[in-house]
Order: C-alpha cells, then sequence, then structure tokens
C-alpha cells in the first residue's frame, strides 16, 4: 500500500512538472518625467514599473510621442530588459536619443537636430511587452513641453532716446527652428500706467502676430511717434500659436530731431560690418568713412529704399584708396530720394565682405 502511494505522489509530480508555465505578468505603470518639459540631449527620461506578479520578467517597451493633433513625432523601441517582481518598483532610465526612428514632420526634424522636444502639447504612450507576449499594458500622459528659448529685445534699448521716426525694432532669438514665428506689440505709455497694463489697455500702434524676421520697421501709415512720450513694446516667440518665450516690456522716446540738425556737416561715421548703427542727413550729402582694406580700385555699393525695398538706381562711381577713405555722395544729383524716408548703404568689397549703414533723411533736407 505503501508503494503504491509513492508511485501515485511521483506521478502527480510528473503530471505538475509536464503542465504549461503561465507567468500571470500583471504590470502597472507609474511615468516620471522630470520637470514636464522638453527633452533635452543631456536629460535622461526616467519611468517607474512596478510588477505585481510572482515572477520576474523580461520585457520590452515600446515608446510613441505623439502632438496633439496626433502626428507622431518619435517611436522607440528599447532593447530588453529584467523587471523586478515585488511592489517596490523598477526604475529604468532611457536616453531618448538612442534607437529614434524620427516621422517626416518639423517636430521630428527640430527633434533630431537639437535632442528637444519644440514647445508644445504632446501625448507619450509606453506599452510593455514582456518577451513571452503575456500581460501587456499600457499607459499614456499628457505634458506640455516648454522649449528652452533666449529671446530678448536688441533695439531700442531699455529706456533709450531715438531718432527716428520709424525706427527698426529688433531681437534676438537662440532658436534655429524655421517654426518660430514672433508677435510685436508698440502703444504708448500714459504717466500713471505700468508698461504691460499700457500694452493691455491702449491703442496698439502695432500689433504683429506672425512675424517671421528678427526685425521690423515702425510702418509709416501707423501713428507717427512724437517726442516727449513714451513707448512700451514686446515681443514674444511663438509656436503654432503657443508661447514659448517672452520678453520684458521695454520703455523708449523720440528725441527732438531738432539737435540733430545742428549737427555739423563735416561729420564722417565709420562704417563697419553688418553695422546696425544710424545716421542723419540734414543738407542732402551722405557722409561716411571707409576702410578699403581690400585695396580695391572702386567701391562697390547700392543704396536701398528700406521703405519700397528698392534699389535707387545710379551711375555714381567711387574710386578708392587703400586705407581710410572719406567719402561724399551727393544724394540730390545722383539719387531719387525723399525726405522722412530710411535708406540703406550697403556695400560689398572684393573679399566678400559686407558693410552698411542706415541713414535718414531728415524733413527739412534740401533734397
Amino acid at each position: 500500500m505503501e508503494k503504491t502511494r509513492r508511485y501515485i505522489y511521483i506521478g502527480f509530480i510528473a503530471l505538475l512538472l509536464s503542465l504549461p508555465t503561465f507567468s500571470f505578468s500583471q504590470i502597472s505603470l507609474n511615468i516620471l518625467i522630470r520637470d514636464n518639459s522638453a527633452f533635452k540631449q543631456s536629460d535622461v527620461w526616467q519611468f517607474v514599473i512596478v510588477n505585481s506578479s510572482v515572477v520576474d520578467i523580461s520585457a520590452h517597451a515600446n515608446i510613441v510621442i505623439a502632438e496633439n493633433t496626433g502626428e507622431e513625432v518619435l517611436q522607440l523601441t528599447t532593447p530588453s530588459f529584467q523587471i523586478k517582481r515585488g511592489l517596490n518598483g523598477n526604475l529604468r532610465w532611457l536616453e531618448l536619443q538612442s534607437n529614434i526612428i524620427f516621422g517626416s514632420n518639423e517636430s521630428g526634424e527640430y527633434l533630431s537636430r537639437t535632442g528637444a522636444l519644440p514647445g508644445g502639447k504632446y501625448t507619450i504612450c509606453i506599452k510593455i511587452i514582456p518577451n513571452d507576449n503575456v500581460g501587456k499594458t499600457e499607459k499614456c500622459i499628457d505634458i506640455s513641453a516648454r522649449e528652452n528659448l533666449i529671446l530678448r529685445h536688441q533695439y531700442p534699448l531699455h529706456n533709450s532716446e531715438i531718432f527716428s521716426s520709424h525706427p527698426n525694432l529688433r531681437w534676438i532669438c537662440s532658436s534655429t527652428s524655421p517654426g518660430i514665428t514672433y508677435a510685436l506689440r508698440v502703444t504708448y505709455k500714459e504717466i500713471n500706467q505700468s508698461r504691460m497694463e499700457a500694452l493691455e489697455n491702449n491703442q496698439l500702434y502695432v500689433n504683429e502676430k506672425s512675424l517671421v524676421n528678427n526685425s521690423f520697421f515702425y510702418p509709416i501709415t501707423a501713428p507717427p511717434l512724437k517726442p516727449r512720450v513714451d513707448y512700451v513694446w514686446q515681443v514674444v516667440a511663438l509656436r503654432k500659436n503657443q508661447i514659448v518665450a517672452e520678453c520684458e516690456p521695454w520703455l523708449f522716446h523720440l528725441g527732438n530731431t531738432d539737435t540733430i540738425l545742428q549737427i555739423s556737416p563735416d561729420c564722417y561715421r565709420l562704417i563697419e560690418k553688418l553695422s546696425n548703427n544710424e545716421s542723419y542727413i540734414n543738407d542732402g550729402i551722405l557722409r561716411f568713412g571707409y576702410q578699403n582694406r581690400s585695396n580695391d580700385k572702386e567701391l562697390k555699393f547700392r543704396i536701398i529704399d528700406q521703405v519700397k525695398n528698392e534699389v535707387c538706381e545710379s551711375t555714381l562711381k567711387i574710386p578708392l584708396k587703400y586705407g581710410i577713405n572719406k567719402i561724399d555722395v551727393d544724394l540730390r544729383k545722383h539719387f531719387k530720394v525723399k525726405n522722412k524716408r530710411r535708406y540703406l548703404l550697403e556695400i560689398t568689397d572684393s573679399d566678400s565682405n559686407s558693410y552698411q549703414l542706415v541713414f535718414t533723411i531728415l524733413n527739412n533736407s534740401k533734397i
């Protein structure tokens, strides 16, 4: 009898060993994204996997990032990794730059160049797939990615005095992405107003919302700027109509141009490379200094009407000597120019260096 029981017991054990093995994989996810911000090349994305089953699991992860429009930005499949059993969690680190398949849209191209998601709203989905395909689980979260941009005003400076009634407002942005646009606002400020109150409550003299360049000339169709009035201007950077960076509002005021009219005509401004400096003409003669480093025999130049964006035609030829040249150009004789108009003098030497000077013809110039 005892021998028979022993055989039954051994047979039962053999039967258990012959049955298929089940892992009972039930996995829950908790996703941690540092600072809820855009991914950078140096950042590590962390997520926690809690394994509720009774065995360790070998698995891999599929990760998809999509814009709020549903268009995929990134697809990533990780190598296989171990998920330890227990409720104390398994912390995973993932470099986003590994094994990435990028889509063809703008956000994917931007991510491939910079290692960062552009600013905007995204959905991130993680699917954990055990290697035995038992117990798949998926979790999605929404994030708002903030772009790490540097945006600042360049001209006019804060609390500065300018002498052009149609200034070239300029700003600097660190982004090289073609998806960035700019919104620009300009208005006047009352004595008892803050700068932001002026922008929110007063009539906007400029209210541009989709600029693609980093500069904008105050238009001749806008209300004229007046001396002894404070003006406020502000630029914000946008991506798909979402603000990703903004400047503090700055002040400037228009100086009295009568002081410029008293400047001695014997004044020559030395032109520098790509200079943003401005000059003023009160007698119809454009005077400037030019250092001829390339030993060119003749000045290669053109004058551009910045309102019409047209080149002013002329047959004028200006000979040069090596070194610094003092040059006088009689605008009345050689060019068709107008009062209260802004022009750009552009010089190119034989070494392909470019030199620029912006000048404005004042109202009482003899033209």
